[in-house]
């Protein structure tokens, strides 16, 4: 492979060393703490409601 062209695993590596990343487990069960939590529901969603069938009248 040229030198031109990066493996994935090497994209990745510099696109997270942009980001401000680091090997650091402590920082990444921090973060992941702060994305798990954001991301639970704060309420219980409504139930959806269904939908009853028309009543047919003498027919």
């Amino acid at each position: 492979m040229p030198k031109s062209e990066k493996s994935q695993s090497d994209k990745f590596r510099e696109a997270a060393r942009e980001l401000g990343t680091d090997d650091s487990e402590m920082n990444f069960n921090a973060r992941l703490k702060r994305v798990i939590k954001s991301s639970q529901p704060k309420e219980e969603a409504p139930p959806v409601p269904t939908r009853k069938p028309k009543a047919t009248e003498g027919r």
